[in-house]
């Protein structure tokens, strides 16, 4: 479990029009900011858009681990295997439990997170440390806009076929 405050420092993720940043972690819990690219205040529709963003985490990955086994089980080519380890975790939004406030001055939304109840017991169980770090989420957000595109891409080809 991670006590007091993270001392890496990450980089701000641009997601279509919203900024995240200040990233922290204490006792497990994940916060950060989001406001506005643009930097108007943001209401609450803002924070409903957050949390359909957020429900986006863990998807491309999980469209990488299903690709990398299936190239690497049809042998179609060979896949490292510190690789394939890696997408054998599970990803996704489900795992954590997110909250999106307003911030105290409008300008932008606190943005929490921590493992759901059963995800935690489930990691408890198999040995894995199950404290929330600010890697899982924040390398899960920079692939949100990968996944974005992805949808965009097969929605074009549904439309020209």
């Amino acid at each position: 479990m991670i006590t007091g405050q993270s001392q890496m420092s990450f980089v701000d993720i641009v997601i279509s029009d919203y900024k995240f940043s200040n990233f922290r972690a204490v006792d497990a819990v994940v916060s950060f900011a989001v406001g506005t690219i643009e930097g108007r205040d943001v209401s609450g529709d803002d924070a409903n858009k957050i949390v359909e963003l957020l429900h986006h985490l863990g998807k491309w990955e999980n469209l990488l681990k299903t690709s990398l086994n299936l190239i690497s089980e049809l042998k179609i080519r060979p896949v490292d295997q510190t690789t394939l380890q890696y997408y054998q975790k599970e990803f996704g939004s489900e795992k954590y439990h997110t909250d999106a406030k307003l911030g105290k001055l409008s300008s932008n939304l606190a943005v929490t997170m921590h493992l759901e109840s059963e995800e935690r017991r489930k990691r408890e169980a198999l040995g894995i440390d199950h404290g929330l770090h600010i890697e899982e989420i924040y390398d899960q957000l920079k692939n949100i806009p990968k996944w974005i595109s992805f949808k965009k891409m097969l929605e074009l080809i549904r439309t020209v076929t």
